[in-house]
């Protein structure tokens, strides 16, 4: 266990220090989906919609699309946003495992005395690397509410009326 927490502890640094142009791409990625996000609702709000607070910004934006149904009126619409969130987020955390693997991990690899150790350190990074990425988008997403609209809303309310979802309920 303790050689396992040393290559993931190698594994955070070296991840970090290599990835850190691309996550301040991200972030700045993160302020725009936000930014875009936040203005069309508070666009439509203005034209009588409610708006939809944290939450329904988050469902908006993750959400992807409705499921297409080809008729003689619909259009189809691509979910850009949806698409370069997620796309953005493979790259992310696929290109350092990668690249390690090619570089020193062979080195790693090695000194690790095992595969599966190896394996599971850099499952953790990209686990961890994950949960970054949706928090840092959470913060960026608040950031916005806040700069935008001057509060911090959750949208519970708005969640409950529109998606018939009720916090707390199984």
């Amino acid at each position: 266990m303790n050689r396992l927490w040393r290559i993931y502890v190698f594994d955070m640094r070296k991840g970090f220090m290599e990835n850190r142009t691309k996550i301040g791409i991200a972030v700045f990625v993160f302020l725009f989906l936000a930014n875009v996000t936040v203005s069309e609702s508070i666009f439509y709000s203005s034209l009588g919609a409610e708006g939809d607070g944290f939450l329904g910004y988050w469902m908006s934006l993750l959400g992807g699309m409705r499921e297409y149904i080809r008729t003689d009126q619909s259009t189809f619409e691509l979910p850009v946003s949806w698409l370069l969130f997620y796309a953005y987020l493979f790259y992310l955390v696929g290109f350092y495992p990668v690249a390690d693997l090619y570089e020193s991990g062979t080195k790693t690899l090695l000194l690790s005395e095992s595969r599966n150790k190896w394996m599971v350190s850099k499952f953790l990074w990209i686990s961890t690397m994950v949960v970054l990425y949706f928090l840092v988008f959470a913060a960026c997403l608040f950031l916005n509410m806040y700069f935008l609209e001057g509060a911090w809303n959750l949208g519970l309310p708005e969640l409950e009326q529109k998606y018939g979802i009720v916090p707390g309920s199984a």
